[in-house]
C-alpha cells in the first residue's frame, strides 16, 4: 500500500504544478493575448483576445501577455513652442489615454507602457507644435484655448490609432513665457513703471510748488492789505485823538496842561530806581510849588 503512495503523491504534485502553470485569471480591468512560441494566437483568422475570467494555456509552449485597459495619464514635459507671432512659449500638457486595440499596441510597443508613453508623447508634441504655431499668445490665454485643445485632441487621436491607443483627452495645463523672456519683460515693465512714477512724482512737485507760490503770493497780499488797513486805522485814530486833544484844550487849557503834567509825572516816577536831577524852578514842577499856585490864585 505504502509503496504506491509516493507515486500517487508525485503524480498529484505534477498535476497541481501543471494546472498551476496552465490556469490563470484575468481581472476586470485587464485583457490579454496568448503567445504561442512568440506569435499571437489567432482564432478564425483574428487575434484571440482573452476577456476577464479563468483561462488555460499550454505550459512551456504558450505564454500570456496581460494589458491594463484602464485610462492612463501621460504628463508631457514642458516644451518650448513658437507661436504665430514668432514668440517662444513654454507649454505644459497632459494626455489621458487607454489601450484600444491590443495587437497593434503590442506590435508597436511590445506591451511596454513606458514605450507607449514615449511614442505617444513624440507624436502629440509634433501635432501640438503645429497647432499652437497657428495661434497667438493672446488666443492661448483666452477662451479660444478650448478650441486649440480640441484641435490637438483630434490630431492626437489620429496619431494614437497607429499605436492601438485611444486618446481620451488632451489638456494644456499652463502656457508660460520662457524664464529669460519673462525676465526681460519684467525688466521692461519695471522700467516703464519707474518712469511713470518719476513723471507723476515730478508733476506732484510742480503742482506743490505752484500751490506754495500761490499761497505765498496770497499771504503777501493779505499782509500788505492788513498793514495798509492798520496804517489807515492808526492814522484815523491819531487824527481823532488830535481832534479830541484840541477840543479838550480849547475847553479848558489849564486843566489840559494839568492832565498832561500828571501823565508826565506818572511816566517819570513809575520806575523805583529812576534818579533825576532837575531844577525845582522848572516847568515840570510848577504844580509842586504851592507858593506859585497860591500866587496865581490870588
Amino acid at each position: 500500500m505504502f509503496k504506491y503512495l509516493k507515486p500517487i503523491i508525485a503524480a498529484i504534485a505534477v498535476i497541481v504544478i501543471i494546472l498551476y502553470m496552465a490556469l490563470f485569471t484575468i481581472f476586470q480591468t485587464e485583457q490579454g493575448i496568448i503567445l504561442r512560441l512568440g506569435k499571437v494566437e489567432q482564432k478564425d483568422g483574428q487575434a484571440y483576445i482573452l476577456q476577464p475570467g479563468l483561462h488555460a494555456k499550454i505550459p512551456l509552449i504558450e505564454t500570456v501577455k496581460l494589458f491594463d485597459m484602464r485610462i492612463q495619464t501621460l504628463d508631457i514635459q514642458s516644451s518650448r513652442v513658437i507661436t504665430s507671432e514668432q514668440k517662444d512659449v513654454t507649454v505644459d500638457a497632459f494626455v489621458k489615454w487607454r489601450v484600444k486595440n491590443i495587437v497593434p499596441f503590442f506590435t508597436a510597443t511590445g506591451g511596454s507602457y513606458l514605450q507607449a508613453n514615449s511614442l505617444l508623447e513624440a507624436k502629440i508634441n509634433g501635432g501640438m507644435r503645429a497647432t499652437i504655431g497657428k495661434h497667438t499668445i493672446q488666443e492661448l490665454l483666452s477662451v479660444k484655448r478650448i478650441e486649440v485643445m480640441k484641435e490637438i485632441l483630434q490630431q492626437a487621436r489620429v496619431s494614437g490609432k497607429s499605436l492601438g491607443i485611444e486618446v481620451v483627452d488632451v489638456r494644456i495645463k499652463r502656457v508660460d513665457l520662457p524664464a529669460e523672456v519673462s525676465k526681460r519683460i519684467f525688466e521692461r515693465m519695471r522700467s516703464a513703471r519707474e518712469k511713470t512714477a518719476a513723471s507723476i512724482r515730478a508733476d506732484g512737485h510742480f503742482q506743490a510748488e505752484k500751490i506754495k507760490a500761490r499761497a505765498e503770493k496770497q499771504a503777501v497780499v493779505i499782509v500788505a492789505d492788513a498793514k495798509s488797513k492798520a496804517l489807515k486805522t492808526r492814522a484815523e485814530g491819531d487824527a481823532n485823538a488830535a481832534t479830541i486833544y484840541a477840543q479838550s484844550y480849547d475847553q479848558n487849557p489849564e486843566f489840559y496842561d494839568f492832565m498832561q503834567s500828571l501823565n508826565v509825572y506818572q511816566q517819570v516816577f513809575k520806575k523805583n530806581n529812576a534818579t533825576m536831577v532837575l531844577s525845582p524852578q522848572g516847568a515840570l514842577f510848577k504844580y509842586f510849588n504851592p507858593g506859585d499856585q497860591s500866587k496865581k490864585g490870588a
